[in-house]
């Protein structure tokens, strides 16, 4: 489970470590840092296309201060992390009752020792 983290953790962009095995992990990084530090604008039409060339200053687009990003752009790549964060917290809940189930097993003691059980979840409600 802990190796499942680590991978996870791989899909995540750090300046230091240059490769990732996720190739949106650089835009993900750029935005959090876009969020947190500086101004993100999200348009609901995005009318950029990549080979957009700059025209007019006085461009709908044009923005200094901003880094610009269509709506459907940032709710995949909201999605993405959504994905990540539970695949993460996933892996921890498995780890954590692996962990107390070996250190159960370990102990052989007749102390009462209390947990509480995963539940179940159907896979029709994973979405």
């Amino acid at each position: 489970m802990l190796r499942g983290l680590y991978w996870i953790s791989r899909d995540l962009f750090d300046p230091s470590f240059r490769q990732s095995t996720a190739p949106d992990a650089r835009a993900l990084a750029e935005i959090r840092h876009q969020i947190e530090h500086r101004y993100l604008k999200v348009h609901e039409i995005f009318a950029r296309t990549p080979g957009f060339q700059q025209k007019t200053r006085n461009d709908f687009f044009v923005d200094t201060l901003a880094y610009s990003i269509g709506r459907s752009d940032f709710e995949d790549k909201a999605l993405r992390l959504l994905k990540l964060s539970r695949a993460a917290i996933i892996h921890l809940a498995l780890a954590m009752d692996f962990e107390e189930k070996r250190r159960r097993h370990a102990s052989r003691s007749r102390k009462p020792q209390f947990g509480q059980e995963l539940p179940v979840i159907e896979h029709r409600w994973k979405a």
